[in-house]
């Protein structure tokens, strides 16, 4: 396991340059500058700075520099783990991503957990209970789940639960001039934001254990297990579930940037103060250097979460090991 683990941290080397190399190229194509938002215009016109203070700003942000110049000073710092100081605040862009990344664990994450844990009986059920009307219900409503826009919904339910039913908080994670609310006021702001994210990915993961379930159960050592004389309950637990949970356990990994991709819609919705509206805000500014890093940390993010994913397959069926 140790050698697998280490061969895998080195091939996550060359992706991660080429994800920097494209991404801090493909974001100097963004229209506008950081400059222009500062001072409401471009540079010399009317409402915009004078060119020679723009000039001199742009020094200062070592903007004036050969494109390559800034490529490799960039990417000798983000080896180091260092992505550079935010064009607007001037504060490390690190620092700010680790100030706002827990926020969107915290919702995110949460909703990932809840919907496997929803999704694993109903998956588990609907595939036993195949073409009765349990399976229907759970497959139509598995269906429409994935079909709606999370945006969609959540508009809904701003709408319903906050604006009509005033259930819910309308967004934000605790009252205003509260820094440090009790956890059940945290969790009922988070209450609307979790279930509609985790709405979505249920449904879908729901779908595919049912998919896994059903070609396990047809395999020839659960009917033997069967003959055996085991009960139904142990022979899906212990027998069928684990070898069923390694697909899922592959499209979690698979989908895990777009769960978290998404948290810059769920986050503006939600008015949640996490890297998703850091994203959003850094994109507005045209704060090029935050757009960078935050990208940079979710490839990080994602490649450690898809090496976790590889390793739990050996810990959901112990016949799995690697060299």
């Amino acid at each position: 396991m140790q050698v697998y683990i280490a061969k895998r941290l080195l091939s996550m080397l060359p992706v991660l340059l080429l994800v920097a190399t494209f991404v801090f190229f493909i974001v100097q194509l963004m229209p506008g500058s950081v400059i222009e938002y500062m001072f409401g215009g471009v540079a010399g016109e009317e409402g915009g700075l004078p060119p020679i203070g723009a000039e001199h700003i742009r020094e200062e942000l070592g903007l004036d520099l050969p494109m390559h110049v800034q490529y490799w000073n960039w990417l000798r710092r983000a080896a180091r783990l260092d992505f550079g100081d935010s064009m607007l605040t001037r504060e490390p862009v690190i620092q700010r991503i680790i100030d706002r990344f827990p926020r969107t664990l915290l919702l995110m994450g949460t909703a990932l957990v809840l919907s496997i844990i929803v999704a694993i009986p109903i998956g588990v059920i609907s595939a036993l209970k195949q073409y009765s009307v349990l399976d229907h219900v759970v497959t139509g409503t598995s269906f429409l789940a994935i079909s709606i826009p999370s945006f969609f919904v959540g508009l809904g339910a701003v709408y319903i639960f906050s604006s009509l039913l005033r259930w819910t908080p309308v967004g934000g994670m605790a009252p205003v001039g509260t820094t440090s609310p009790p956890l059940l006021v945290r969790m009922h702001y988070m209450i609307l934001p979790v279930l509609v994210v985790s709405l979505r990915q249920a449904a879908s993961f729901a779908r595919y254990l049912r998919s896994g379930m059903l070609e396990v159960i047809s395999k020839q050592y659960v009917s033997t297990a069967r003959s055996k004389g085991l009960s139904e309950y142990v022979v899906v637990l212990k027998h069928a579930l684990p070898n069923a949970l390694i697909p899922l356990i592959t499209i979690i990994g698979i989908r895990l940037p777009v769960i978290f991709g998404g948290s810059v819609v769920i986050e503006r919705i939600f008015s949640w103060p996490g890297i998703g509206s850091l994203t959003l805000n850094a994109l507005q500014q045209r704060d090029l250097t935050m757009v960078v890093g935050i990208n940079m940390f979710f490839a990080l993010f994602v490649l450690f979460a898809n090496l976790l994913a590889d390793i739990s397959y050996a810990l959901v069926d112990p016949r799995i090991r690697y060299g």
